[in-house]
């Protein structure tokens, strides 16, 4: 009975592995693979290597659908008609915004002639402000996301915590500029309507169109200053379709223009994969700040912390606050806000999805990645990456590189096993963060006599950060996790 169950489980696998042959195509060196083929699994690999991929057919069952005409062009009217009081900012194509509400948006696009400036509709909110409405369903391949699970955990909720779940709209020939992800996030795009081209810098490539604080050297990429003798930076060009959702890894620098008139969902998120590459660029943009400091000032925690603040979205304090709300809510005997890691070992067809729900349940706004590369003691990369973190190299994603072997991989693929990687991985970079703190006050690392400074409640949260990675570490000599990962050489 067993062997028979063994073997039908085989041919199942063996069955969508074909499927995932005919159905992944590439356009310009980005995959494109059809939903119903994207595993938890499969997706992992362009989360360990940092690349981009397209899934097709990502829109069918959203309910987003209604807000298509029936000649297939966004139906602008019926987002009045729903959520005509919403009050969003609206991009006029140079560096202009300006408030508007919904209702006031649609009368504008009803009435534009061809000559006016390109008004866009950007970050709004719509998750957030109309939860009951479930406009869209997030794939559970993309995992685990660790950027919203904070901004809605009880304790940033009552603080009136942020969002970074937004839709867009734009008509053609609309544009965003060159950027990369708040904190070199994650981002995924869904156009519900319309197409988009999309110019991107691999991560590897960024410091060729940033300056020293990780801001872009021009608005457009052709507007960059190329050294003479230098080889062009390279550039991946993509046309993203009706119904795909296009994976932006972290680091990568984009620009976007709207083929036609579009509408389009955007997340950005985080998850293990990438949990080294905010401290990434939160040491970049300090860096650079700190330049311009007297002494006095470049050693004064609580004003690099709202500097960073300012330019990031998080500080160093609220960086670790988040690792720290990772960890704990993954440890042994604690509940998971919801099923955010539910069908992360399927091996189905057809991948599970979860509904955009209430802010209540958290549960629901979960679809991130794990992680699976020891962070490490030292200086980041030349290209912002932690010496064992994803190289984000223009690989493609496959086998892993030499000498990452088990230390890389998830132990297993079931819930379990994923949710205690997190846990390790967390703490790994929440390790590394408070070193950096205590080094940016001028104390002696490990000792700490630099935080003496601090406001007691700042000490004391650090000191009860440090216990936690302790326990983790502990957890994992009993456990068997990647302890690796944890005990880190010490630079």
């Amino acid at each position: 009975m067993r062997r028979n169950s063994a073997l039908k489980k085989s041919a199942m696998l063996g069955a969508i592995v074909a499927m995932a042959d005919v159905a992944t195509r590439s356009s310009n060196g980005i995959p494109r693979v059809a939903f119903v083929t994207m595993t938890r699994a499969a997706f992992r690999e362009y989360q360990r290597e940092n690349q981009p991929v397209i899934i097709t057919g990502v829109t069918e069952r959203w309910r987003a659908a209604e807000w298509v005409d029936s000649l297939g062009r966004p139906d602008v009217e019926s987002l009045r008609r729903l959520f005509g009081g919403d009050e969003v900012t609206v991009h006029d194509g140079g560096h202009g915004t300006r408030e508007m509400t919904v209702a006031g948006y649609a009368s504008w696009w009803a009435s534009r002639g061809g000559e006016e400036a390109l008004l866009y509709l950007k970050d709004w909110h719509l998750a957030a402000l109309h939860p009951q409405y479930e406009a869209y369903e997030v794939p559970l391949c993309l995992g685990e996301d660790w950027l919203n699970e904070h901004w809605q955990s009880p304790e940033q909720g009552q603080l009136g915590g942020g969002d970074h779940r937004f839709v867009y709209v734009g008509p053609r020939g609309s544009a965003t500029a060159l950027h990369a992800d708040v904190l070199f996030s994650y981002s995924w795009s869904v156009n519900v309507v319309g197409r988009k081209r999309w110019r991107l810098v691999p991560a590897s490539e960024r410091r060729r169109v940033t300056d020293a604080g990780t801001q872009p050297l021009a608005r457009w990429l052709r507007e960059v200053p190329v050294a003479a003798g230098a080889p062009a930076v390279p550039i991946v060009e993509v046309v993203q379709e009706e119904g795909e959702l296009l994976f932006v890894p972290s680091g990568w620098y984009h620009e976007v223009e709207n083929l036609d008139d579009c509408i389009s969902i955007n997340h950005n998120w985080l998850g293990a994969h990438a949990a080294h590459w905010p401290l990434v660029r939160l040491r970049e943009t300090l860096d650079d700040v700190r330049s311009g400091l007297d002494d006095e000032d470049a050693h004064d925690l609580e004003l690099l912390d709202d500097l960073l603040e300012r330019r990031c979205g998080l500080g160093m304090f609220g960086w670790a606050a988040l690792l720290e709300g990772i960890v704990r809510r993954r440890l042994p005997g604690t509940a998971l806000p919801g099923t955010a890691l539910r069908g992360t070992a399927q091996v189905a067809p057809e991948p599970a999805l979860t509904r955009v729900t209430r802010a209540k349940s958290k549960s629901e706004f979960k679809f991130n990645s794990e992680a699976e590369q020891p962070v490490t003691g030292g200086a980041p990369r030349g290209h912002g990456a932690v010496p064992g973190a994803p190289r984000g190299d223009g690989a493609v994603p496959g086998a892993p590189e030499p000498g990452q072997g088990s230390e890389s991989a998830i132990p297993g693929e079931d819930a379990d096993s994923e949710v205690a990687y997190a846990r390790t991985r967390a703490a790994a970079v929440l390790r590394e963060t408070l070193d950096w703190i205590e080094s940016c006050a001028g104390g002696d690392v490990p000792d700490g006599e630099g935080l003496d400074s601090l406001e007691p409640h700042r000490h004391e949260t650090i000191r009860a950060q440090r216990a936690l990675v302790r326990q983790i570490e502990e957890l994992g000599t009993a456990g068997g996790e990647d302890v690796p990962a944890l005990k880190r050489r010490r630079s």
